[in-house]
């Protein structure tokens, strides 16, 4: 059997009724999807065109292996490619009939990536216009052919697969933008005679075209096929799928004007037709029409968007004519929140518009948009309402509550344009009035839930209004709704900075908080839970009397039935509440907090170690027995105390001992506990170590209880050192790196330890670059690197001269110097902090004779490698790396200049020299040498990031 034969039966079995020959066939395709054999048959198949279904696959393959296996393809074959596609086009519709569209859109785009990936060719849009165009007013299917040529051939410019580098992408919107009248033209042609849908596609395609920037505004703006998708917009009567292409079509527009000065005309075009939908507006309004009020959200945003500069800077002239802000809240005065929400992006553009202005300006330019702000947070208000009948809290993932997230971020965005108390006191007395007029609960939770929103923003010296929210707050009824409560709840823990200086309001909150009854408490577990950490996070000098009931509050919550997974977070941060109140106590009770604490989850660690076959893994615990025997649910109730509990060195206790005593001479309140808590996770290394999930949380614990004891950690560090390596040695968890590193750093200052810790990182460094080293390594273990890379920078940090006596430095700055282009955020950014601290050693000046060789040796190594991190630099951040770590890499490169400048501009030529060159997708050599100079005399990191970037725009 053929190629050809196996894929028609490969086709066949796909759509069959069999499930195993389905999944044969699925795995068989998708391999011969890249193979080279499969352009010919994929072409073999369409010329036959005696099964539908296997026309619409071999098109879409040729689709596929357009950009992913373009390189298959010799030079020769790309002309009779092109011209096989284009024939595929005319001729497919009379053997296919009905599935014909499909087929030809797949194609479409595939001649579209074919044409832009060949960069000697050009002025193809001409020739498929002379070849289509005629045949399209009076032949439906052709009409469609061209249409969804027009659609693709810009789309596919933005096709971020497709690295065809800005030279050539510009020389092809050059071309685009040179046939748009006579593209125009034809749409005109064919809305003239075609039917409906027809006409509707397009409008979308003169919409796509019109994402090509290099359009002429003037053409568009002249257009009478443009003037009439303006009037439609305008007409009550206009068909809803017309109404919804023109908007989109239209929205696409007002994105091309963005560059006002540039596009005058057609954007006062837009912006008076638009001006005039009102009444088309207020039509769809009476009769409910959610998808043209949507359509209509959309356009009031996008033109505020275009118009967002003048706006602020010349509001209400010309361009800056406000009335674009009425629009936007004539669409909130609808208060139905699917709609409301797409107002929310000129809210924020706004607000950063303004934030930006200096102190002068803004003041100036307040007072104009304050009454707009106004009105959209008393409608948004409203739309933020729950119906009355809910009596049940939805789940986070409702489509309300995600919008009232939403709506809560829009009121962060705009509440420094009013003022944060004019805003909140303005929505507080609504809320005092819909109390006073005995309204519905849902008004007062709405109003509750915008102030909860600004509340964030509340200065802690307020005594205007905030003392008037707290006492509506603390006489909300305990048996309210239960929405109600939860935003009460809320509210008083985005209070809890300005409580906390108040001792009798925080105390009644608290006891507000611990009064609600117990079912109330369950069904808001996560809500009281939190905000009962947020308040005793500031409040802890006056709620110490709390710390009995809410622990008792914590084992009553664990005996509950119910979600699992729910109680056992509600208990994590009842914990951290009851942890909060230790802090800057006296060292008694502080001792004997903790032990109360402690004491459960050291009491199940030890009972799941003595009996690991009982333990339950995480995904299978589903009641509370099962949880007894998690160890992760006890690891973690150990991390939140100790990340909880300040550092020992932080506590009140120790610095008001401190002034009599020296440092040494006063130990850890709680060593005696942390001793056997690291005794217990010591056990649970061994017991676990093969369970990457137990050893992250268990490095976790191990990580806050030596940050909590500094570096009195010190009696049992050199036992946990020496079980980390072995345990490394046998199973490489990288946590094990990272907790290295939290040793490293609190123990570092001291020299005594300095051996030891050099020989931790000889242990650890050559099983980490292993891993590494094996297979795809990078890619696959980019939190090796990660960790691996910040232990590294914790060693320049604290022991850099016994560190650049050893080997093992340059084994991390040669494995550093491929790793930049890690395309992992975290990982890159490791390598890139380590070897600037070695670039930052290496141009260290007059530092003391001791000290001498470790500069040389840093200085050293950077010449050595230098060439290498140059190349990877530039090469990383031209097919490898975000705009993010792009920057990363220009600071890196910018501190080469400075310790080594003559060197580099060798190692930028050498790196020059090996890049792709004068291809037509890539820079030509006049481009390197032109990014070259302007690197080379670069004296900020942001020119560097900003050549980089164009530079890579070059290439992809």
């Amino acid at each position: 059997m053929g190629d050809i034969e196996r894929f028609y039966e490969a086709v066949r079995m796909l759509n069959g009724l069999s499930k195993v020959d389905c999944e044969e066939a699925g795995k068989y395709l998708n391999s011969f999807q890249s193979t080279v054999e499969a352009w010919g048959v994929a072409d073999e198949v369409l010329t036959e065109a005696k099964n539908p279904v296997a026309c619409i696959f071999a098109a879409q393959t040729m689709r596929k292996k357009m950009i992913k296996d373009f390189r298959q393809l010799p030079e020769t074959a790309h002309q009779s490619l092109r011209d096989s596609i284009v024939n595929h086009l005319a001729g497919l519709e009379a053997k296919l009939g009905n599935s014909y569209q499909p087929v030809a859109t797949q194609l479409c785009v595939a001649l579209a990536d074919l044409y832009l990936q060949v960069p000697s060719w050009n002025n193809f849009i001409a020739q498929l216009l002379n070849q289509f165009a005629e045949r399209a007013q009076n032949d439906i299917k052709a009409a469609h052919i061209l249409l969804e040529l027009f659609k693709v051939f810009p789309e596919e410019l933005q096709n971020s697969n497709l690295k065809i580098g800005e030279n050539r992408r510009k020389a092809v919107q050059d071309e685009l933008a040179n046939q748009t009248e006579a593209v125009i033209y034809c749409l005109e042609l064919i809305c003239k005679a075609a039917p409906a849908d027809l006409q509707t596609k397009a409008i979308t395609t003169l919409g796509s075209w019109l994402s090509n920037k290099q359009c002429p505004g003037e053409a568009i703006n002249k257009s009478f096929f443009f003037h009439s998708i303006l009037e439609a917009l305008a007409n009550p009567e206009c068909p809803h799928d017309v109404h919804f292409a023109a908007a989109s079509t239209v929205t696409q527009a007002m994105t091309f004007c963005e560059d006002l000065e540039r596009n005058q005309g057609l954007a006062h075009s837009i912006m008076e037709k638009i001006f005039k939908t009102e009444t088309a507006f207020d039509v769809a309004y009476k009769e409910e029409d959610m998808d043209k009020l949507s359509s209509y959200g959309r356009l009031y945003s996008e033109l505020c968007t275009m118009l967002l500069e003048p706006i602020v800077n010349t509001p209400n002239e010309g361009f800056g004519n406000l009335k674009s802000l009425d629009l936007v809240n004539k669409v909130t005065e609808y208060n139905d929140y699917t709609i409301v929400q797409s107002v929310f992006d000129v809210w924020y553009r706004l607000s950063e518009a303004l934030y930006y202005l200096n102190d002068q300006e803004f003041r100036e330019k307040r007072d104009f948009f304050r009454p707009y702000v106004e009105k959209f947070i008393k409608n948004l208000t409203k739309t933020c309402r729950f119906e009355y009948d809910t009596d049940r809290i939805p789940p986070d993932t409702d489509d309300f509550i995600d919008f009232r997230y939403q709506a809560q971020d829009s009121v962060k965005d705009v509440v420094f344009i009013l003022g944060t108390l004019d805003l909140i006191e303005s929505v507080l007395d609504d809320v005092l009035n819909s109390i006073a007029r005995q309204a519905k609960w849902t008004e007062m939770e709405a109003g509750l839930f915008i102030i909860k929103s600004a509340a964030s923003s509340i200065v802690k010296g307020d005594e205007l209004v905030t003392p008037r929210i707290v006492n509506l707050l603390l006489q909300v009824p305990l048996e309210a709704n239960p929405i109600v409560l939860k935003t009460t709840l809320e509210l008083i823990g985005e209070l809890n900075e300005w409580l906390g200086d108040r001792h009798m309001e925080i105390v009644q909150c608290v006891q507000w908080m611990l009064s609600l009854q117990e079912h109330s408490i369950k069904q808001l577990l996560k809500t009281w839970a939190g905000s009962l950490q947020l308040v005793t996070s500031c409040g802890n000098n006056h709620l110490f009397e709390f710390f009995d009931k809410i622990y008792t509050a914590l084992e009553h919550v664990q005996t509950w039935d119910g979600p699992i997974r729910e109680i056992d977070d509600a208990a994590q941060e009842i914990t951290k509440a009851a942890t909060n109140l230790l802090n800057d106590r006296p060292s008694s009770e502080i001792a004997q907090g903790l032990a109360t604490l402690l004491t459960q989850p050291l009491l199940h660690l030890s009972n799941i170690c003595a009996h690991p076959h009982l333990r339950v893994t995480e995904k299978r615990v589903h009641t509370k027995e099962d949880l007894l025997l998690d160890p992760l649910a006890w690891l973690d109730r150990i991390t939140c105390v100790y990340r909880v509990l300040k550092p020992w060195t932080e506590q009140d206790d120790f610095k008001s001992r401190r002034l009599n005593q020296q440092e040494e001479q006063i130990p850890v309140a709680w060593y005696e506990h942390s001793v056997g808590v690291a005794r217990q996770l010591s056990t649970v290394f061994n017991t676990f170590k093969d369970d990457v999930r137990v050893m992250e949380h268990c490095c976790r614990s191990v990580r806050f209880v030596v940050r909590s004891m500094g570096w009195q950690s010190i009696n049992f560090i050199p036992d946990l050192a020496q079980q980390l390596v072995a345990i490394y040695n046998e199973y490489p968890h990288s946590c094990i790196l990272y907790l290295s590193s939290v040793i490293v750093d609190e123990n570092g200052a001291n020299e005594n330890l300095h051996d030891g810790l050099i020989n931790l990182l000889k242990y650890l460094a050559p099983k980490a670059f292993l891993v590494l080293n094996s297979g795809d390594g990078p890619r696959q273990h980019p939190e090796t690197i990660d960790d691996l890379y910040r232990l590294a920078v914790r060693y320049c940090h604290r022991l850099p001269a016994a560190l650049f006596r050893e080997e093992v430095t340059e084994q991390l700055v040669q494995g550093a110097t491929y790793l930049i282009e890690t395309e992992h955020q975290d990982a890159n950014k490791s390598v890139l902090l380590f070897l600037t601290e070695v670039m930052n050693l290496a141009s260290s000046q007059k530092v003391p004779p001791p000290f001498q060789p470790t500069v040389d040796t840093a200085r050293s190594l950077i010449l050595k490698y230098g060439d290498k991190i140059i190349w990877h630099c530039i090469h990383g951040a031209i097919f490898h790396l975000s705009a993010h770590i792009q920057y990363e890499v220009a600071a890196l490169i910018k501190l080469l200049l400075q310790v080594c400048h003559q060197q580099v501009d060798h190692w930028v030529d050498m790196t020059i020299v090996n890049l792709p060159k004068d291809s037509g997708l890539s820079a030509t050599s006049a481009q390197l040498q032109a990014f070259k100079g302007k690197l080379m005399a670069s004296t900020r990191t942001t020119e560097i990031s900003n050549e980089l970037r164009e530079l890579s725009r070059l290439y992809t």
